[in-house]
């Protein structure tokens, strides 16, 4: 199909070009087993509900966070999937995070390396610690409105009460 650019464009010319360029499109992940389900189907071209999926997956795709975080440790750049941080403690102006029996010392501050972890598994239990809830153990409160948390490798930490507040409202789904 060729574009006039005389012609106007509207939605349903731009979903034809869509339509025939993806339908024009190889299949990565096409299977022996597939091509019998779809014997009506000319070579080399796609159908109507795989295109669907395609495009779904690249939408869902593109509104993603990271999937890792990349940062200068020492002389060093790493690149660290997140849901591997089990805690994070602050450090005057840097932040030491703690993956399984590594640490890694990174010059940011606590505040802008927050805003970069997932907050529904990430959660400041202090203004100088963030903990990953996957890792936590247990909490056991203590007479003075704050608690102790105690991670699975059995670091102990301390849940102050001015960020009690944040931890219950993501710990109430749960129960």
């Amino acid at each position: 199909m060729e574009l006039n650019p005389s012609k106007a464009r509207t939605s349903e010319t731009a979903r034809e070009i869509l339509l025939e360029f993806f339908m024009r499109l190889p299949d990565p992940e096409e299977r022996a087993d597939e091509n019998d389900e779809q014997e009506d189907v000319a070579p080399g071209r796609i159908t109507e509900s795989v295109l669907k999926e395609r495009l779904l997956q690249a939408l869902r795709s593109r509104h993603l966070p990271s999937q890792r975080l990349v940062i200068k440790s020492g002389a060093r750049m790493l690149f660290l999937q997140p849901e591997k941080i089990e805690w994070v403690e602050a450090e005057k102006d840097y932040v030491r995070l703690h993956v399984g029996k590594e640490t890694h010392l990174v010059r940011e501050t606590m505040n802008s390396f927050e805003k970069k972890l997932e907050s529904r598994h990430f959660v400041r239990v202090h203004r100088s610690t963030i903990v990953n809830l996957d890792f936590v153990k247990e909490m056991k409160p203590l007479p003075s409105g704050e608690y102790d948390i105690v991670m699975r490798d059995g670091t102990p930490l301390r849940l102050s009460r001015g960020y009690r507040s944040r931890i219950i409202e993501l710990l109430r789904d749960s129960f």
